[in-house]
């Protein structure tokens, strides 16, 4: 299986092989043995040449978040290289994750800076942060603290601040 993902600016190709005992992974120019297991939906164990490793996949249409070690990382699915081209506002205002929003860091109306946390949310322990994928202004947030969000769901809408506006 042959696929090419983006993290960030980066894009990775990366192939799939199913080998004698588990698989061969293959990441750009370094090739991995692993063998994996679904230890239930979306919790997965690997084991390679340096440990054992476990981790939670959230899918959402050709979106991956991985959980590992804390850190979660967004991965996009592309169909082609040719999407690689592409250039989209940084950030994604729809849940990742199903789970609780814990703290809103921001209200409607108030204006942010690049990066600034708008939202956290939490599932599995795990907390995740949404930042402001640009400068701009918070138009209006759809949920408050303690409620529930489902994986996909637009957690508010967000109005980029254009060239010259202060």
């Amino acid at each position: 299986m042959d696929m090419n993902f983006r993290h960030g600016d980066s894009i990775y190709n990366v192939q799939v092989n199913k080998a004698e005992a588990g698989f061969t992974v293959k990441i750009d120019d370094k090739e991995y043995a692993v063998d994996a297991n679904e230890l239930r939906p979306g919790l997965l164990q690997i084991s390679t040449g340096d440990g054992i490793h476990k981790f939670v996949v959230s899918v959402n249409k050709d979106e991956r978040h991985v959980f590992l070690k804390g850190g979660v990382f967004k991965l996009e699915r592309l169909a082609s290289l040719d999407q690689a081209d592409i250039h989209e506002t940084e950030g994604d205002l729809n849940s990742p994750i199903t789970g609780k929003v814990v703290a809103v860091k921001a209200k409607d109306g108030q204006e942010l800076e690049k990066g600034q946390t708008i939202i956290i949310l939490e599932a599995m322990k795990m907390e995740y942060k949404i930042d402001a994928p640009c400068d701009g202004t918070v138009k209006k947030l759809h949920f408050k603290e303690g409620d529930p969000v489902e994986m996909g769901e637009l957690l508010l809408d967000f109005e980029e601040r254009t060239e010259g506006e202060e």
